[in-house]
């Protein structure tokens, strides 16, 4: 499974991050070294956030060494390895923490998967942790294929990014929200029939074929995903707002 908005699986990215060393102490994890233990954490932190949302949503991710090189230099911090990801995954499957579906060596198109267990949702849900979103990078280049790539940093991009951190420093200042409902970021969102999904409360911009010549829209807020007929009812600190356009 690639890398895109809208597919059926989520991309594994360990960008939520939980507050407290006894975030996850009800699961009573056997002791681990340092780093072992933060990937245990981020991957438990991320499937929560989206089983929380959609608990029939899988959370993919690979099991070939190749796909961590260009991804940790970029968008993911140097604990983003082959090594401890699959390790913590397998670890947390075989503790029943999470349902996994791993695939075999060479299959072609699809990722393996895991999610957030019934059991470790009911558990978590008693006393829910705090978890914060900490995304390493917001200006996304992606392949022919939507997989993301490596690029070199340049006085455009730093703009690029300085420009869309003040914009998302004014999202992240303020309470946006639906007819005057809070709506923090990670928080499960349902609109009627429409499950968007956990709340993002900040953009990113995309650019495509591997060249920031194409694309660069903003993408991710919550209020770009939810059904047209109810976007007049987002607020901003409570207040009404309207759509110009």
């Amino acid at each position: 499974m690639t890398e895109r908005d809208g597919d059926r699986d989520y991309p594994l990215g360990c960008h939520w991050r939980p507050v407290g060393a006894d975030a996850f102490a009800a699961l009573n994890l056997p002791p681990m070294g340092p780093k072992a233990a933060l990937v245990i954490n981020l991957i438990l932190a991320e499937a929560y956030i989206i089983g929380r949302a959609d608990p029939d949503r899988w959370v993919s991710y690979s099991r070939r060494r190749e796909f961590y090189a260009v991804r940790r230099s970029r968008y993911h911090s140097p604990i983003y390895t082959y090594d401890l990801i699959v390790r913590a995954v397998d670890h947390l499957a075989a503790l029943g923490h999470l349902d996994h579906q791993k695939m075999p060596p060479g299959n072609l198109g699809w990722q393996s998967s895991f999610k957030a267990s019934r059991a470790l949702l009911e558990l978590l849900n008693q006393s829910p942790p705090v978890l914060v979103l900490e995304p390493k990078e917001c200006i996304l280049l992606r392949d022919e294929e939507d997989e993301l790539v490596a690029y070199k940093e340049t006085a455009q991009t730093r703009l690029w990014r300085h420009n869309l951190g003040k914009i998302n420093k004014a999202l992240l200042s303020v309470t946006l929200g639906l007819k005057g409902r809070p709506i923090r970021e990670g928080d499960p969102l349902r609109i009627e029939n429409a499950n968007i999904g956990y709340a993002r409360n900040r953009l990113y911009r995309v650019f495509n074929l591997s060249s920031f010549s194409f694309g660069g829209r903003f993408y991710r807020g919550w209020w770009q995903n939810i059904p047209s007929p109810h976007r007049a009812d987002i607020t901003i600190d409570g207040t009404p707002t309207v759509e110009m356009d």
